[in-house]
């Protein structure tokens, strides 16, 4: 669903037809981890959003499926709208696991997201702050673990969410 993110980008591929680079301008594994926790606490849709620069994308999580919707930047157009529109049949659960395991599998890649793919000598970043930030970002993914593996149980056949 991401790729591994690199030169302040990462492509979210939901499903095969369509892709989207989303930009630094973003920070998805917080913004996004943030948003899939509220959403399995609460068990109500939510959405994730990126910058592709130029437009926007925006992905709505519901119950058992995505809707995604490509904003165009166009301003002076009066008949501004989406250039896409649709949805994809991946329910909240499993749009979280893919998020869970996306973010895990590069996570010292999403913690280097605001820096770019590396830090030399000659940047000026405090090494507290890269450690206050992974320390966060293994927190936030514990966090949507543990709820992921409590609330699977409403996505089974027995049970309708509550």
């Amino acid at each position: 669903m991401l790729s591994k993110p690199g030169n302040g980008w990462s492509t979210f591929q939901i499903c095969e037809k369509y892709f989207y680079d989303l930009s630094f301008l973003t920070d998805i594994s917080f913004d996004w981890l943030d948003q899939a926790i509220h959403g399995m606490r609460t068990l109500k849709p939510f959405a994730v959003h990126g910058f592709c620069e130029p437009g926007r994308m925006v992905c709505m999580v519901s119950y058992h499926a995505c809707y995604v919707v490509f904003e165009r930047d166009d301003t002076g157009n009066k008949n501004r709208g989406h250039e896409e529109l649709y949805d994809v049949d991946l329910s909240m659960i499993d749009f979280c696991k893919a998020l869970y395991n996306d973010i895990k599998t590069y996570s010292e890649e999403w913690v280097l997201w605001n820096y770019g793919d590396h830090i030399d000598e000659e940047d000026d970043v405090d090494e507290r702050d890269l450690a206050e930030r992974r320390n966060k970002l293994m927190e936030k993914l514990n966090e949507l673990d543990a709820l992921i593996q409590e609330k699977e149980q409403c996505w089974d056949s027995r049970h309708c969410f509550f």
